[in-house]
């Protein structure tokens, strides 16, 4: 590969012997909704996410990936496209950075959640009979 060069990721493992360093290592994470999952995925420093995401909440936990463990800058970016939601928000980019959050909720006539709390129930009653401790 002599003459070639190519951008040199954090993990060595991906890097052909041959290849020349022409930049610092790169922190490149690609994801999806999965930035919202609480998922500790480390100290990034920015965060570009491709269009506009759904809500002020979603929103909010993508672009509170950056900037932690005690980094003392970060960036978000997010891109817009030529969509009607995406343009609403960039217009009024306060809607999703500050809008107070929706109140929660459970919706008790959810039959789903009505088998979870009785199915939770009766493993805590079967299993208290044990000594597990």
């Amino acid at each position: 590969m002599a003459g070639s060069a190519s951008v040199c990721f954090r993990t060595s493992a991906f890097r052909h012997p041959n290849e020349i360093q022409l930049t610092d290592a790169i922190d490149l994470l690609s994801v999806t909704t999965t930035m919202e999952a609480g998922v500790d995925i480390g100290s990034l420093l920015a965060v570009m996410m491709a269009n506009m995401p759904p809500m002020r909440f979603n929103y909010q936990q993508r672009v509170g990936r950056a900037g932690r463990r005690g980094a003392g800058l970060s960036v978000a970016l997010t891109l817009c496209r030529g969509r009607s939601h995406d343009d609403y928000y960039f217009q009024r980019p306060d809607r999703i950075t500050s809008d107070p959050p929706p109140q929660p909720y459970v919706d008790m006539r959810r039959e789903a959640i009505l088998q979870r709390v009785l199915a939770r129930k009766s493993c805590v009653r079967r299993f208290s009979r044990w000594d597990c401790s």
